[in-house]
């Protein structure tokens, strides 16, 4: 049996996916099967204004995925964690 996108995540859910480089690092939101996406720097800013842009997307659980390159990504999941 296949289920939706919807049954999955509901509305009110999405997925994070990251891509992390040493001075910047691209967020990608999937929210009810619609692609969002945004750039930010890989600094403590960046972080801040990933979780503003978060937070006005108005969602119960966010569930996130980031790559693990050089060690760029260690300061953003400690942030994050």
């Amino acid at each position: 049996m296949l289920v939706s996108e919807q049954e999955v995540f509901p509305l009110n859910e999405a997925v994070l996916g990251i891509d992390i480089a040493k001075l910047s690092f691209q967020a990608a939101l999937l929210v009810a099967g619609k692609l969002r996406s945004k750039s930010f720097q890989n600094s403590p800013t960046g972080f801040e204004q990933l979780c503003d842009w978060l937070n006005q997307q108005q969602l119960q659980h966010i569930h996130a995925c980031m790559e693990a390159t050089g060690g760029y990504q260690q300061a953003l999941a400690h942030y994050l964690h």
